[in-house]
């Protein structure tokens, strides 16, 4: 068995002992019938999330969440993976509120945390990861999701110095260290910096050349290129990750779906957004093993999304000059300058207003409001008699 499998198996284990201590003497109380059935749905869980989950939440609805903590987190999981985020929610902030205490609220602010972080509520996430940033199974990765955060929210000179460090600390598990690499060129990149971007993307593959993120790396190097106006450079990158040098293979780009723009132009909230879809398909690891896979996009994807793109038109003016909406949420480094994205009107994250009806649209409107008014009014009392 390779050593990362072997490694994550053992961490699973870890999980299912702590979990069958607690669960096992609060749940016999429920009687010895039901007991074993309990524990082999929780055992079946822990071993495969997708297929457990649905009879992982049929009994929560029979027994209740009122149990033991370890249940109530995993059912908060299932209810996750299953996208019933409200419940998922509830069940976390009452452990969080609740007086279990640690581990069990440390891992409720995991959860919440990384529930913000995907949806974007950055400032949310930025307070559940502060509260365990010194627990021994986040230690490590807390700086990398800080630093993440500081550069959504446009924080590039904070954001580079903190995932610099966590890139440097001999503490950092290797591809929790590429990853910090990585986050220094979206810090950059959505900034606006896109020389620094590219340079920081490029380095990526080179300290790192065996990382999950070498394909995301060099495709923000490409994208970076392009926005440089290098688009000789671009191309050739994009290319070169589909294994062609040329314009070759534009039908077998078109048999996989185009993802959406934002994400082919690396907004920050449509790569959280993406990474929260892909949660349902994660199994259960140690936390910066999760963070790793979470945000492990497809770099190939991404260039054939964006060479398909670019040959339908939509480049270079829809593309390369694109507005940076979206990209840094808002921006708040004392009084250094902005970045240029954020001092761009577009930069602001509101959508435009919606376009004005025309006075004939909203004569005829009013019309069909009226005459749905008429007709309800001679029809009621036919109903009536009717009764």
């Amino acid at each position: 068995m390779p050593v990362r499998g072997a490694i994550r198996w053992a961490w699973v284990a870890v999980v299912a002992w702590s979990l069958a201590i607690p669960c096992g003497g609060a749940l016999a109380e429920a009687g010895p019938t039901t007991n074993p059935a309990v524990r082999d749905t929780i055992i079946a869980y822990l071993r495969d999330q997708r297929a457990g989950r649905r009879d992982l939440l049929r009994m929560a609805h029979q027994l209740g969440t009122e149990g033991p903590p370890a249940v109530r987190l995993l059912v908060a999981d299932a209810y996750l993976r299953s996208g019933q985020m409200v419940s998922a929610r509830r069940i976390l902030q009452a452990v969080l509120d609740g007086n279990d205490g640690p581990p069990w609220t440390s891992f409720a602010d995991l959860v919440l945390g990384w529930m913000a972080f995907g949806t974007g509520r950055l400032g949310a996430a930025r307070t559940h990861y502060a509260r365990i940033a010194d627990w021994d199974l986040t230690r490590e990765m807390v700086p990398a999701a800080l630093g993440l955060i500081d550069a959504a929210e446009g924080r590039e000179a904070k954001a580079t110095a903190g995932l610099t460090e966590a890139a440097a600390s001999a503490q950092t598990p290797k591809e929790l260290r590429a990853l910090a690499r990585l986050g220094i060129g979206y810090a950059h990149y959505w900034s606006g910096h896109f020389d620094g971007a590219a340079g920081s993307f490029e380095a990526v593959a080179m300290q790192e050349p065996a990382s999950v993120f070498v394909d995301d790396a060099t495709y923000g190097a490409a994208w970076s290129w392009w926005r440089l106006g290098d688009q000789d450079r671009a191309l050739a990158r994009l290319h070169a990750m589909l294994g062609s040098a040329s314009g070759d293979g534009e039908a077998e780009r078109r048999k996989h779906p185009r993802l959406p723009l934002a994400l082919v132009d690396l907004e920050p909230r449509a790569i959280l957004r993406a990474s929260m879809k892909r949660y349902r398909d994660v199994p259960l690891d140690r936390p910066d093993e999760q963070l790793v896979r979470l945000l492990d996009m497809n770099g190939r994807d991404l260039a054939e999304s964006a060479l398909l793109r670019m040959e339908e038109g939509l480049a270079p003016a829809a593309l390369s000059d694109r507005p940076m909406t979206g990209h840094a949420t808002r921006y708040t480094e004392g009084t250094a300058e902005p970045p240029p994205s954020a001092r761009a009107p577009a930069a602001t994250g509101r959508r435009p207003a919606p376009p004005e009806w025309p006075a004939g649209r909203l004569v005829l409107l009013a019309l069909g409001v009226v005459g749905v008014a008429l007709l309800g009014l001679l029809f009621a009392p036919e109903r009536r008699s009717a009764r």
